[in-house]
């Protein structure tokens, strides 16, 4: 039988898979500057 916890439950099952999919599929590509940070800035972010 069809109740609406079998449906909430489907929906939870959906966006954990959902977002597992998303998590390994991910991409993240990050590139650094050579140039150091200025002392100020540095002590500004600390």
């Amino acid at each position: 039988m069809y109740t609406d916890e079998n449906r909430t439950e489907s929906v939870y099952r959906r966006s954990d898979m959902e977002f597992i999919e998303l998590a390994r599929n991910r991409y993240s590509e990050r590139s650094f500057d050579s140039r150091p940070i200025e002392d100020e800035k540095l002590a500004r972010i600390l």
